[in-house]
């Protein structure tokens, strides 16, 4: 490709289906993004390579302005003044199974699921502190040598195992640093699939309930979070500003830290 193709049907949902991620390519050349999405779009079985080419609005390969569905694709090489490999500005994304060769996803708004992701890189989602909430529904794992996971968004709710190989691991669902509007823990990892943990890194937690309520900053149920091999945990929660009666900054049940 020598520019972005742009998606903008307003007669329904469109769906771009691949051979197969190993079969399917499409690169920009080290020029161009790939991808700009404006109006719902699920890509399926294909590989991106943008070749370190350079989103011209954000995002190496991938730019979206709508509801945008990954399933079984794998990013190569991609890079951009915004966005780094993908970069969503408003509407929403599901990802399922895909894998990053350059981890870096940027939210300006709306909401991500992450059904599945795997790198050699660093996997890093930044979303929008004020009102993107991020869920982890799938596994994540970073499996290079030095790559770890970063998850910033208003709140951070995850119920799958996140698994770094040798790097950090850090999970901010505090707003900014501000309360925002809203009922839910700042960061809440929840259930007995739900492990966090690094072989080789630190695991930093830090939350901040929303404003109103008494959700706990950090909320630890049936789960575990482990760094080995000499890492440090770091768990900072702040409760909702509703009332002082039964507000907890860090919760915890039936959850297992070391």
């Amino acid at each position: 490709l020598t520019s972005p193709i742009a998606i903008n049907d307003t007669t329904g949902n469109i769906t771009i289906v691949g051979l197969g991620a190993s079969s399917l390519t499409i690169s920009g050349g080290g020029t161009t993004g790939l991808f700009n999405v404006y109006t719902p779009t699920t890509m399926t079985n294909l590989t991106l390579t943008a070749a370190n080419g350079a989103g011209l609005i954000g995002g190496g390969a991938l730019y979206s302005n709508s509801t945008l569905r990954l399933d079984n694709v794998i990013i190569n090489n991609a890079t951009a003044a915004q966005g780094g490999a993908i970069y969503q500005d408003g509407g929403s994304a599901n990802f399922n199974f895909i894998t990053l060769g350059n981890g870096l996803y940027t939210v300006n708004t709306g909401n991500v699921t992450l059904g599945g992701i795997t790198t050699n890189s660093t996997v890093s989602v930044n979303g929008n502190t004020t009102n993107s909430c991020i869920s982890v529904t799938g596994a994540i794992n970073a499996t290079g040598g030095s790559g770890g996971v970063s998850i910033t968004g208003r709140n951070v709710a995850v119920t799958a195992n996140i698994l770094s190989a040798a790097g950090d691991i850090a999970i901010y669902g505090n707003g900014g640093g501000v309360y925002q509007t809203g009922t839910f823990d700042g960061v809440r990892i929840s259930g007995s699939g739900a492990n966090v943990s690094t072989t080789g890194g630190n695991i930093t937690l830090e939350g901040r309930g929303g404003s109103g309520s008494i959700s706990p900053g950090v909320n630890l149920t049936n789960s575990t979070v482990a760094a080995t091999n000499s890492g440090c945990i770091t768990i900072a929660g702040i409760s909702g500003n509703g009332s002082t009666n039964n507000a907890t900054g860090v919760f915890a049940n039936s959850a297992c830290v070391t």
